[in-house]
């Protein structure tokens, strides 16, 4: 679990919301611990969310009552292709490359413009609640890194976006 468990709940929820408006068919699971990776059943072509180290900034910004981090996040997904019959091995998978393009090309615009509102959420009732906090809080993400690695028997892509959110964590007391 991260050191601030609202800051990764405000990202997802705020990339799911902005994904919804521009590909509402991509499907966007998680968050999982990175340890967790990869599930029994991955789905191709949907966006798995992993957490990954979480890291305090550093002297330049570090407070010891109130310590700024950055969270380690990992867009991943996989892409088989479809242009192969079912149980046969090989390279040409021709549509793998247009659907890893597509999908770097929703997440660049879903991350947009790489902030939001850092929110409280919670189950009331069956519904989530999403809670802003007083006074506002905003979190930062740095742009996306992407890298894939193909794997020449199969046809299959495994693709990732790697991301640092800023946030700072609530106030420690004693």
């Amino acid at each position: 679990m991260s050191v601030d468990v609202n800051a990764t709940d405000s990202y997802i929820r705020y990339v799911r919301l902005r994904m919804a408006t521009i590909n509402p068919l991509r499907v966007i699971k998680g968050p999982m611990d990175a340890q967790d990776w990869p599930t029994k059943d991955i789905v191709f072509g949907s966006l798995y969310l992993l957490t990954l180290a979480d890291t305090p900034i550093g002297a330049q910004g570090y407070s010891p009552s109130v310590p700024i981090y950055t969270i380690g996040i990992q867009w991943s997904w996989a892409i088989l292709g479809s242009d192969l019959k079912s149980g046969t091995r090989g390279r040409n998978r021709g549509d793998r490359y247009r659907e890893d393009a597509s999908i770097k090309a929703d997440l660049l615009k879903a991350v947009y413009p790489n902030y939001t509102e850092k929110l409280q959420l919670s189950m009331q009732n069956g519904q989530l609640v999403a809670t802003s906090f007083d006074p506002p809080e905003s979190i930062f993400w740095t742009p996306l890194e992407f890298r894939k690695t193909p794997d020449r028997d199969s046809g299959l892509i495994y693709g990732v976006a790697t991301s640092y959110i800023s946030t700072m964590t609530e106030k420690i007391s004693t």
